[in-house]
């Protein structure tokens, strides 16, 4: 599928699960405690616990295909892509995570520098994640905090984030209210690729 594509059918999806009130919609599908196998329709999905490195990770998915995998914002879980979700798994599995100490997702201890609450672990926790699951190179969504945790993790793991796009808070979202919030979100798009010119390789982006 085409990068242009694919950004304008999310964008679409995005503002349309908006406009149903994304937020506040009871949950759809089936749900099992198995990881992998077929799923029935591209509304249901299932529901795993990963494990990771000194932790577990709470997994939803949708569909089947190339991996997307998306990342909620705070205070949010999962669940904040119940209505999107669905609609990219026409045509991709798309798996949606709970960060660390998220909604059903593990809460590992931490350290005197926080570390293991730093964007950088979480970033890493979830490429783990990915390639137990099957899917080394995957598209990345993120919004808010997991936003964040997406930029992180397309610049310390380029070889794995194929695309990546954000979905942002203006600056101001504190003072408005959360649904004026969302319709004020900003898409952000970027082709991350590697230039192998060093030793070590150096990552650039490039703004769709």
């Amino acid at each position: 599928m085409e990068r242009r594509t694919f950004l304008g059918g999310l964008i679409a999806a995005s503002f349309g699960a908006l406009q149903e009130n994304a937020f506040v919609k009871p949950v759809r599908g089936q749900t099992s405690n198995k990881t992998g196998g077929s799923i029935a329709g591209q509304d249901s999905f299932e529901s795993s616990l990963v494990e990771v490195s000194g932790s577990k990770i709470f997994v939803r998915r949708y569909g089947k295909g190339p991996a997307i995998l998306m990342v909620h914002g705070f205070p949010r879980t999962s669940l904040m892509w119940r209505d999107l979700a669905p609609k990219l798994a026409e045509s991709h599995s798309v798996i949606c995570v709970d960060l660390r100490a998220y909604g059903r997702s593990g809460i590992p201890a931490s350290t005197d520098d926080h570390f293991p609450y730093s964007k950088r672990a979480m970033a890493t926790e979830l490429v783990e994640v990915m390639v137990k699951l099957g899917f080394p190179t995957f598209i990345l969504i993120g919004h808010d905090r997991g936003g964040r945790v997406s930029y992180r993790m397309a610049l310390d793991h380029p070889k794995n984030v194929e695309r990546l796009a954000s979905m942002r808070r203006d600056s101001d979202s504190r003072s408005v209210e959360p649904r004026r919030c969302a319709f004020r979100s900003n898409l952000l798009a970027l082709e991350f690729t590697v230039a192998e010119t060093t030793a070590a390789g150096e990552l650039s982006a490039r703004r769709s």
